[in-house]
């Protein structure tokens, strides 16, 4: 009888999980992360699925103005997927009238689809092709830079700056590996020995049971 009772109460708790929460957002700190409230106080959710522009880069500004239209204020449901190492929760964030927030993001090419953390999803690669070949938002750039192409080489100037000179070996096998691009969207700065500095740790997360 006591491992039923266990055993139910860790279903609930899984189906819980799986069913997230709902929370008014208080905060847009950018195009995909946003602070709703729940009964412990504010928690910061990364939107799942999507990459916005940093900051700094081209419609970073738009992708957050965007962001704060359609959510701030609104009482949205957050469907957790992991957590970062951060202590961020990533989360699918449903808008009020059930639009999903990363999605309509995508739509209107103010986010990428991130398929390293969201492979196989057909929706949101019709989204993005879509996007694409309307040119929409960031796509109206003939070669706009994606924020994960941004923020590692920004990286590498960092570590070139503090004076690493490790060769790295294969690490256009290993980007092309890690962020599932098309060989041919790989920097010309990662083909071949002209990158140069140490593996750089990135951010990962940790996919919730």
């Amino acid at each position: 009888m006591r491992t039923v009772k266990v055993f139910l109460v860790i279903v609930f708790s899984l189906s819980a999980q799986a069913a997230g929460f709902s929370g008014r957002v208080v905060s847009v700190v950018d195009g995909d992360s946003i602070e709703v409230v729940r009964e412990r106080g504010a928690e910061r959710i990364r939107v799942f699925g999507i990459d916005c522009p940093e900051r700094g880069q081209p419609y970073a500004t738009r992708a957050k103005e965007f962001t704060r239209r359609i959510t701030y204020g609104k009482k949205v449901t957050v469907i957790p997927k992991a957590t970062d190492d951060y202590g961020r929760t990533i989360a699918e964030v449903i808008l009020p009238d059930g639009r999903n927030l990363g999605k309509e993001l995508v739509r209107v090419g103010l986010a990428w689809w991130y398929r390293h953390y969201d492979p196989g999803d057909r929706e949101m690669e019709r989204l993005e092709r879509e996007a694409r070949i309307a040119r929409r938002g960031l796509w109206r750039d003939p070669k706009p830079v994606p924020p994960w192409e941004w923020r590692h080489r920004k990286q590498v100037a960092h570590s070139v700056a503090r004076g690493w000179r490790i060769p790295v070996e294969n690490h256009r096998d290993r980007y092309i590996a890690r962020f599932g691009m098309c060989a041919e969207t790989v920097p010309a700065d990662l083909v071949g020995e002209g990158l140069y500095g140490p593996p750089v740790p990135q951010r990962g997360i940790r996919v919730r049971p």
